[in-house]
């Protein structure tokens, strides 16, 4: 018994260790390669209600993002400015990435975009710049357009609007019914009921699925969204 219990310990490290060295060489990899104003999307496992966004939404081939921000740089250090969780954030890059790494084990779950003309990767540099200014906005859970609150893609939209690159991330009618019924689904009839709203079918609003199929945008990272079509 003692064997296999060392057994077990031992495979659990290796594998701790392999994790910890395929994070080290992404890291590595994204913080080599990104510059102030790049885009980075995220896929993060969030449940049925970002599995019924997939079905409604295209997003990079093979990828299912849920999540985006602005990569900005201060001195040597690179951070993400995000509307996630409590509100709009400055987060350390390597933090960033560990979400994805920790809670999509078996996916790289970050992919870094930039724009091709070199006057658009400037402005979005800008927009990152900008988006600081709106640190502590909280997150807006309702998904609603024009309000105080913002949710990841609608403050970058926000910013673009002000650098001079809203055509870039433009807003489309919201759907939140199952394509195969014409229904809206039940996860997001319970989610908008607990708020006591109606569901904002309809209504306009930008996702990370819909940017990253941006014609100007280049993907950097990872090879797999390199090689996407």
């Amino acid at each position: 018994m003692y064997i296999c219990y060392m057994k077990h310990r031992i495979l659990l490290f290796s594998c701790l260790l392999s994790l910890s060295a395929a994070f080290t060489l992404q890291a590595q990899s994204v913080a080599e390669l990104a510059q102030e104003g790049d885009i980075i999307f995220q896929q993060l496992p969030c449940g049925e209600l970002c599995e019924n966004i997939a079905r409604v939404t295209p997003s990079r081939p093979g990828f299912t993002f849920q999540h985006a921000g602005l990569i900005l740089k201060e001195g040597e250090a690179l951070y993400v400015v995000e509307s996630i969780g409590a509100g709009v954030q400055k987060t350390p890059l390597d933090s960033f990435l560990w979400r994805g790494r920790r809670r999509y084990l078996a996916n790289d779950g970050v992919a870094l975009a930039r724009f091709k003309p070199k006057g658009m990767q400037k402005k979005s540099a800008l927009a990152a710049r900008m988006a600081l200014e709106y640190l502590g906005a909280p997150y807006d859970d309702a998904f609603l357009p024009d309000g105080n609150a913002l949710y990841c893609t609608e403050l970058i939209q926000m910013v673009y609007r002000r650098s001079g690159l809203g055509k870039q991330i433009p807003s489309a009618p919201m759907t939140f019914k199952d394509p195969a019924t014409g229904e809206t689904f039940p996860g997001w009839k319970t989610y908008y009921d607990s708020m006591q709203m109606v569901v904002p079918e309809g209504l306009p609003g930008t996702n990370p699925g819909r940017f990253s199929l941006n014609k100007n945008l280049r993907f950097l990272f990872p090879e797999r969204a390199v090689k996407a079509r």
